[in-house]
């Protein structure tokens, strides 16, 4: 199976989807840095198999390669959906809540004007 080989700090983690997305992300948050490794298979369930605080200095490398079926990490969270209805209740309550996120950093009005 193809995917990626992650290393933070010498800490490894190997993820692959058969068909999906994985993606590696850093996100900064009130000057809270993070990593996360998180994927979505054809189905829309979502798996993260790696989420740590980072900071300047911390190595991080990322390796595109063929894994074997033992190398895989198993997901430290997944959200598996039974429907196309679960999906879209999930999506608005994200929605809702990054909204809610932007306002309190004042990023966004609090009264949206129409």
């Amino acid at each position: 199976m193809i995917g990626l080989k992650i290393t933070h700090n010498k800490k490894e983690v190997a993820c692959a989807l058969d068909s999906g997305i994985i993606s590696v992300l850093l996100t900064n948050k009130s000057g809270s840095y993070r990593i996360t490794c998180a994927g979505t298979d054809e189905n829309s369930n979502s798996y993260t198999w790696y989420g740590e605080n980072v900071k300047p200095g911390d190595s991080i490398s990322a390796c595109f390669s063929h894994l074997r079926e033992n190398d895989l990490c198993r997901p430290i969270s997944t959200k598996m959906y039974a429907s196309a209805y679960n999906e879209k209740k999930w999506l608005l309550q994200e929605y809702i809540r990054m909204k809610q996120e932007l306002i309190e950093e004042g990023l966004l009005p609090s009264r949206m004007h129409q």
